[in-house]
């Protein structure tokens, strides 16, 4: 029953490939534009959201529904150590200090402040209504994990050594997998979107810590 309400999720919301293709190029625009070139953490999550819900947004239900409280107290251990161990390892890993890369992105202060709970809340339902689409399409399916991943390699690579960069890229593939397969159970993608939250919260708060 849950595989048969995913498919129904999906199906309610097909992409034609050209915006599934505007879909996996969306977060790879706004980083290239606005983090690359203009140096705005905010402008870049904004316009990645903006073209998000643009292409994804009768999705966003689907983000609030499949939910399955077994699985999530098997998954949020492992969620909840990201920020942990996030911050013990960010000394080690990055090649520009974290409070000397923030700013440069114009977090700092409020703007640094307001970030946490946006991108720990805010950001996860989003991203879920949106990629969930894609990874649930039989194209680009399972492979849409990879511009995934890759976008937020993008954005490491401006703080982390290439060896962590290319680590984290591969646990976001990893991560995706596991969201898909979520969905893919539960019929929905709350769980996919409370996993998130709770890495994504504890990464943010590491970051805001250590600068």
């Amino acid at each position: 029953m849950a595989d048969e309400g995913a498919t129904r999720l999906r199906g309610a919301g097909e992409m034609h490939p050209l915006l599934a293709a505007a879909g996996v190029l969306a977060p790879w625009i706004s980083v290239l534009a606005f983090w690359t070139v203009l140096h705005s953490a905010w402008m870049t999550i904004l316009a990645y959201h903006a073209m998000m819900l643009l292409l994804s947004w009768r999705s966003i239900p689907g983000v609030f529904r499949g939910w399955n409280g077994g699985r999530f107290l098997l998954a949020a251990p492992l969620c909840a150590a990201a920020g942990p161990v996030t911050w013990l390892l960010l000394p080690h890993i990055v090649s520009t200090p974290v409070e000397t890369w923030l700013p440069q992105y114009g977090l700092k202060g409020m703007t640094l402040f307001l970030m946490v709970p946006y991108y720990g809340l805010v950001h996860p339902v989003i991203e879920q209504a949106h990629w969930s689409r894609l990874w649930g399409r039989r194209r680009p399916g399972p492979l849409a994990v990879l511009p995934f991943a890759g976008y937020h390699g993008l954005v490491l690579s401006t703080i982390m050594k290439p060896f962590w960069v290319a680590v984290c890229v591969a646990v976001l593939i990893l991560t995706g997998l596991s969201w898909r397969w979520m969905e893919k159970r539960t019929g929905g993608r709350l769980l996919p979107a409370a996993t998130q939250a709770l890495a994504d919260s504890g990464i943010i708060l590491a970051a805001v810590l250590r600068s």
